[in-house]
C-alpha cells in the first residue's frame, strides 16, 4: 500500500520564498519506499491548493501567484479536511506566522491528521518572542533582558530601557510574531528607537526590544530519536565579517554572501559545546517540542548558552543549518529526514516505510567540479552541490564532487564541507579541519549512538593539481560536469585541457567558450550577422589603466563622460569577461564613473549597498578582470507583480528576458523565454539564481508578449547560437521591444547556473512534455556518452 507524505509550504509572510526552497528539498531528498508526495501551497490569504511540484522550482511565489488558478487547484473549506486526510503523514514547511504560532498545527489537530513538528499548544508557547523570553525566565534559564512593545508602549519606558540596558551598545528591535530575518533592526540611538518602533507597528501588532549583544552567537539544532529523546547536533557559531553587518538578516542567512561565516563546530571548547547541547535539550522539554526545532542565541561565559528565539520550522534549503549540522555528524540529507519522518511517526505510532537503497556499481562515474576564483563563485557552489544531490539517486551515474580553491586547486572533500555558502567558507573548513577532527568525532559518537546509528570515523581530505585531477578523471573513464562560472571554468581554458584529455564534458567547446566569455567580442560577432531584427548595442571598452586615470586624473571622467556618452542619460559599466552579475553597476553621471573607477583601482571586492542610486544591495566584484564595457542603459517598461496580480505600465516597449538554447547534433531549438523582473536598476547576483529572491515570468504572459512574438524570439537566438557555434546548451540575456518586434543581445552564458531555483529548469519545466531538472542534468551527460540510459 502507499504512504502518502503531504508537503504545506507558502503561507502569507515574506518568507514564504524560503518555504518553496524548504520543500523543493523535502522533494529532492526524501527517498522512502512505496512513497508518494502531495504538494499544498498556502496562498497569502491563507486559502490552501493542490499544486504540482514543478512550481516549487520558481524563485517566489510571485512567479506564479498571478497564474495560480490555472496552475493549481483551489481547495475548497469544507473539502480540506478530506483532502489533507487523505495524506498518512503531514509535512509543514511554512516559515513565520501561521506556520510556526500554531495556526496550522490547531487546523491540522482539529482534522485528526499527522503532522511532523511540535503541538499547537508548543508552538503558541515558543514561537511569540515575548512569551518564550518569559517562558524561558520563569524556568530559571538565562536570558536577555526584553520589553515587550506595543501602540501602549510609552516613550518613558522605552527611555528607561534604553539607558539602563542599551546605552554601551545600541538594541534590537524585531516583532514578537514572526520569523527570524524580516523586521529586524539594530538600534543605535534612542531617537531612532522611538522612529522605528513606530515603522514597525504599522506592519506589526507587538515587538521585543532587547540590548545588541555582542557575545558569541550560536545556532543548535534540535532532533529526537523514536522515543522522542531531544538530541542536539553540533552547534555553529555565526562570525559577523565587516562593520556593514550588525545582524544576522536575512541576505546574510540565506544569500551566497561574505558577510558573515559560519563556523560547524563553534569555536568554543568541548565542554562548552556540551553544555550548549545540554541546555537546548533541556529546553527543549521545557517547552513540550517535537521532532525538531532550531534555537538561536548567545554563548555567555558565566551563562553558558542564552536561548533568544525558538525557531518551530527550520528551514530546509540545501545547505541550512540543519542540514550542515546533520552533515557534520554523517547523516547526509536523506538520512536526517528520515530520522525527522521516523520520530513524528513514533509519535503517532505509524508505520514509516523503509529508506530506498541506491546502488553504486556498474555506473558511469560523473566528476562534478565547482567553487573557483570567479566572482560568480559562490553560485558554483550552489550549481555544483545542486548536480551532486540530483544525480545522488540516479540509476545511471555515480556523481562525485570536487572543488576548486581560489588557487586552482581541486579538492575532495566530505560531505559536510560542501554545504557552505561561500567558497571562502570551504576554504577556511579545509584549514581547520585537522583541527575540528578530535571534537566533531567526539560528539558526533554520541549524538549517533543516541539515535541508534554506527559511529562513523572522520574521513581524511587532500588535493590535486588541475593536470593530476584531469589524469584520475581519464583513468576513471569519467564524464566531467562542469558548474564553475566564469574564470577558467567558463573562458575556454578548462574546455581546451579537457579537449586535450580526450574527457568528455558538458557544454560548448574551448573555442565558442573563450569566444562567449569576452562580451565585446561576442557582441561584434552578432553584428557581423547584420540580422535586420537584431539590434546592436554601441560599446566603449576601457582598460584597467583606463580606471586608474580616471580615478586618478582631476576632472579626467568628467571629461570622457562628456565626450563619450552613448546617447542617453545612464550608462551600465560592467567586466568584459567575467560572470553575468558581477560587477555591473548603473552609472548616471560623471561622478558615479568616477566612483566605480575609483573602487576598482582600490581593488575592493564588493561595492558597498547604496554607493550608487538603485543599488541597495552589496555587488560582488571581479578580483582579476582587465578590461571593462560601457554601455547605453536600456530603460524597461515599470512591471511588477503584487496581490497575484500582474501590473505593467507600458513606456519603451522593452523587457529584459532571459532564454536558454538547446543544440543537439547540430539542430537548435529554444525554450519558452522568461520575463525577469528587477526590484532595482541591475538584476542581481541574488534574482538571477537564488531561491526566494526575484522574480521570473515563465513563459511570457501573453497579453506583454505574444505566442507569435515567442516564437520569433526563439527563431532569433537559434540563429544567434548557429552563428557563435553554442553546443549542447547555453542562456542567453537579452532585451526585447514588444513595440518594435527587435532584439538586443546582452551576453551569451556557456555555463548556465544549476542552482535549485535558476530560471534553467523552470523554463525546462514549462514544456511539454515538461523535463525535470534531474532529467535536464542527466542528459547533459547522455548527450555526451550516448551508450549510457538516464532514468527518469
Amino acid at each position: 500500500m502507499m504512504f502518502t507524505i503531504g508537503i504545506i509550504c507558502g503561507g502569507p509572510t515574506q518568507e514564504r520564498g524560503i518555504s518553496l526552497n524548504s520543500a523543493r528539498t523535502l522533494i529532492d531528498h526524501i527517498q522512502l519506499e512505496q512513497t508518494q508526495i502531495r504538494t499544498f501551497f498556502v496562498d497569502e490569504n491563507l486559502h490552501f491548493y493542490c499544486i504540482n511540484s514543478s512550481s516549487l522550482y520558481s524563485n517566489t511565489p510571485s512567479d506564479f501567484d498571478f497564474k495560480i488558478d490555472s496552475i493549481a487547484q483551489k481547495i475548497p473549506q469544507d473539502d480540506l479536511a478530506v483532502t489533507l486526510g487523505q495524506c498518512d503523514l503531514i509535512f509543514p514547511v511554512i516559515h513565520g506566522p501561521f506556520g510556526e504560532d500554531g495556526g496550522l498545527q490547531s487546523l491540522l489537530e482539529s482534522f485528526q491528521i499527522p503532522f511532523v513538528g511540535s503541538s499547537s499548544q508548543a508552538c503558541n508557547q515558543a514561537y511569540p518572542k515575548n512569551s518564550a523570553q518569559q517562558q524561558l525566565q520563569a524556568n530559571h534559564f538565562p536570558s536577555l533582558p526584553f520589553l515587550a512593545v506595543d501602540a501602549d508602549t510609552d516613550e518613558a519606558s522605552l527611555t528607561h530601557f534604553w539607558e539602563t540596558h542599551c546605552q554601551t551598545h545600541g538594541a534590537i528591535l524585531k516583532p514578537d510574531r514572526s520569523g527570524s530575518s524580516y523586521g529586524v533592526s539594530k538600534i543605535s540611538q534612542l531617537k531612532d528607537l522611538i522612529q522605528q518602533k513606530s515603522l514597525l507597528l504599522a506592519t506589526y501588532p507587538a515587538l521585543q526590544l532587547q540590548p545588541y549583544c555582542t557575545l558569541q552567537e550560536l545556532t543548535l539544532i534540535v532532533t529526537t530519536n523514536q522515543q522522542q529523546e531531544p538530541i542536539a547536533l553540533v552547534p555553529t557559531e555565526t562570525v559577523l565579517q565587516n562593520s556593514h553587518a550588525a545582524i544576522y538578516d536575512y541576505r546574510a542567512k540565506y544569500l551566497p554572501t561574505n558577510a558573515c561565516r559560519l563556523h560547524t563546530p563553534a569555536h568554543i571548547s568541548a565542554s562548552a559545546l556540551q553544555a550548549c547541547r545540554d541546555r537546548a535539550e533541556d529546553i527543549f522539554k521545557t517547552f513540550g517540542l517535537s521532532d525538531f526545532v532550531r534555537m538561536d542565541g548567545w554563548l555567555c561565559p558565566d551563562r553558558g548558552f542564552i536561548c533568544t528565539d525558538i525557531n518551530i520550522i527550520s528551514g530546509f534549503e540545501e545547505n541550512s543549518f540543519l542540514f550542515k549540522q546533520a552533515a557534520t555528524c554523517g547523516f547526509s540529507h536523506s538520512d536526517i529526514i528520515y530520522t525527522i519522518l521516523s520520530s513524528a511517526c513514533a509519535r503517532y505510532q505509524i508505520t514509516l516505510p523503509a529508506q530506498t537503497t541506491h546502488s553504486h556499481t556498474d555506473k558511469q562515474p560523473v566528476y562534478i567540479i565547482c567553487g573557483g576564483a570567479s566572482s560568480e563563485r559562490q553560485v558554483s557552489l550552489m550549481s555544483g552541490r545542486n548536480t551532486w544531490f540530483k544525480l545522488k539517486s540516479s540509476q545511471d551515474y555515480t556523481p562525485i564532487p570536487f572543488f576548486l580553491d581560489t588557487e586552482h586547486q581541486v579538492w575532495q572533500l566530505p560531505y559536510a564541507l560542501f554545504l557552505h555558502h561561500t567558497v571562502e567558507e570551504v576554504m577556511d573548513d579545509i584549514q581547520q579541519y585537522h583541527d575540528n577532527k578530535t571534537i566533531i568525532q567526539s560528539l558526533t559518537q554520541s549524538i549517533l549512538s543516541r539515535h541508534g546509528l554506527s559511529p562513523q570515523v572522520q574521513p581524511t581530505i587532500g588535493h590535486l593539481s588541475i593536470q593530476q585531477w584531469l589524469a584520475q578523471a581519464k583513468s576513471a573513464h569519467a564524464f566531467v560536469l562542469l558548474a564553475l562560472h566564469g574564470g577558467i571554468g567558463e573562458d575556454g581554458r578548462l574546455q581546451a585541457m579537457l579537449e586535450a584529455e580526450g574527457i568528455p564534458f558538458n557544454g560548448s567547446r574551448s573555442a565558442t567558450s573563450q569566444l562567449c566569455m569576452d562580451k565585446h567580442k561576442t557582441i561584434e560577432k552578432i553584428r557581423s550577422m547584420q540580422h535586420a531584427a537584431i539590434d546592436i548595442q554601441r560599446q566603449l571598452t576601457l582598460s584597467l589603466d583606463d580606471l586608474h586615470q580616471l580615478a586618478q586624473a582631476h576632472n579626467a571622467a568628467s571629461s570622457y563622460w562628456q565626450a563619450h556618452q552613448l546617447g542617453t542619460q545612464s550608462m551600465i559599466i560592467k567586466p568584459l569577461s567575467d560572470g553575468c552579475s558581477s560587477g555591473i553597476v548603473r552609472i548616471n553621471n560623471a561622478a558615479d564613473l568616477a566612483r566605480y573607477a575609483t573602487i576598482i583601482s582600490d581593488k575592493q571586492t564588493t561595492v558597498a549597498a547604496n554607493t550608487f542610486s538603485h543599488q541597495p544591495s552589496p555587488i560582488e566584484l571581479p578580483v582579476h578582470c582587465h578590461m571593462f564595457l560601457l554601455e547605453a542603459y536600456i530603460q524597461t517598461d515599470t512591471l511588477f507583480v503584487k496581490h497575484a496580480q500582474i501590473h505593467h505600465q507600458a513606456e519603451f516597449g522593452w523587457f529584459e528576458l532571459t532564454i536558454v538554447v538547446r543544440e543537439h547534433q547540430g539542430h537548435y531549438s529554444a525554450l519558452n523565454p522568461s520575463i525577469t523582473i528587477s526590484e532595482h536598476a541591475v538584476l542581481s547576483v541574488e534574482e538571477k539564481f537564488q531561491g526566494g529572491t526575484g522574480i521570473n515570468l515563465t513563459p511570457p504572459p501573453p497579453q506583454l508578449i505574444s505566442p507569435a512574438q515567442v516564437s520569433h524570439i526563439q527563431q532569433l537566438v537559434c540563429h544567434i547560437a548557429q552563428t557563435v557555434g553554442i553546443q549542447q546548451y547555453a542562456r542567453m540575456d537579452l532585451f526585447f521591444n514588444a513595440q518594435t518586434n527587435r532584439l538586443q543581445l546582452i551576453e551569451i552564458n556557456t555555463l548556465p547556473a544549476l542552482t535549485p531555483s535558476t530560471v534553467l529548469f523552470q523554463q525546462a519545466l514549462a514544456e511539454d512534455p515538461a523535463i525535470t531538472p534531474k532529467q535536464f542534468i542527466a542528459s547533459l551527460v547522455a548527450e555526451r556518452i550516448p551508450a549510457v540510459t538516464t532514468a527518469d
